[in-house]
C-alpha cells in the first residue's frame, strides 16, 4: 500500500515539474510576443481605449451596486432606527411584544 502512495506521489511531482517547465516555456513566448505588440503605437492606442473603457464600466457598476446598498441601509435604518414612527421588531427587555 506505501510503495503505491509513493508510486503516485513522484508521479505528482514529475506532472508538476513539467507542467512548470512548460509554464515557463510559454511565459517567456508571450514576453517576446508582448515586446512586439507593445511596440507598435496603434496597438498601445488600442490597449488604452480598452483599459479606459473597462475601468468605466467597472466604476459605473461599482457606483450603482454602492447606491443600492447605501439605499437599502437607509430603508433599514429608517425601519429599525429608534425614532418616534419607527417599526420595533422583537421584545422590549421587559418581554413584551
Amino acid at each position: 500500500m506505501e510503495d503505491k502512495q509513493k508510486s503516485t506521489i513522484n508521479e505528482m511531482h514529475l506532472l508538476l515539474g513539467v507542467s512548470l517547465i512548460f509554464l515557463y516555456k510559454l511565459y517567456t513566448k508571450f514576453t517576446i510576443w508582448w515586446r512586439v505588440w507593445i511596440g507598435v503605437p496603434a496597438h498601445q492606442y488600442w490597449l488604452l481605449g480598452i483599459g479606459f473603457i473597462v475601468l468605466n464600466a467597472v466604476l459605473f457598476f461599482g457606483w450603482k451596486k454602492m447606491f443600492k446598498l447605501r439605499d437599502q441601509n437607509l430603508k433599514k435604518q429608517k425601519v429599525l432606527g429608534k425614532t418616534d414612527d419607527a417599526v420595533y421588531c422583537g421584545e422590549t427587555e421587559d418581554k413584551k411584544p
